[in-house]
């Protein structure tokens, strides 16, 4: 189901590079939201607003307009995809694409370290999306929150890039 929710939404930002890396985005206008748009153009149709400091995935660029994907934490699904000015989305670390939290206990563990003795941070409810910074047998992620720590890859299934 997530996979052909990703595959249609990934047909509407068809105009991606495919070479660009990901990037996490932080949604950034003094308004206190933003305006996603269909088309890399301010006078195109708005597909949705964003608020001010939520983070989103950046996943590349058209002239001065980041292709965006918007994930909804505690979902399990993407809300929604467009175009957003440069000047509205402050871009922050580089990132191999975003996961979901897939366990049949309906939440994992976020932890300080990659390894079962570090601190737990919290628990991450099953079906919630991550940006992942880099992969293993444990992930170093960023949740949509911004809160940075790791998790078992035997909990994560990538979904943008699919895998």
């Amino acid at each position: 189901m997530k996979s052909l929710l990703f595959a249609c939404l990934l047909g509407v930002s068809t105009l991606s590079a495919a070479a660009e890396p990901f990037h996490v985005g932080t949604i950034h206008d003094r308004d206190g939201w933003s305006r996603l748009h269909e088309t890399p153009d301010l006078k195109s149709k708005e597909t949705m607003r964003l608020k001010s400091g939520q983070r989103v995935l950046l996943m590349g660029t058209h002239g001065h307009f980041h292709d965006v994907l918007e994930m909804r934490s505690r979902t399990g699904y993407f809300d929604g995809s467009g175009f957003l000015h440069e000047s509205r989305v402050q871009v922050g670390p580089e990132v191999l694409g975003a996961a979901c939290v897939i366990d049949k206990d309906g939440w994992t563990n976020l932890r300080s370290g990659p390894d079962n003795k570090s601190r737990v941070l919290r628990r991450v409810p099953a079906s919630e999306y991550v940006f992942v910074l880099s992969k293993g047998t444990w992930y170093e992620v960023m949740t949509v929150a911004g809160e940075r720590g790791f998790i078992h890859g035997s909990r994560m299934e990538f979904v943008v890039p699919h895998s």
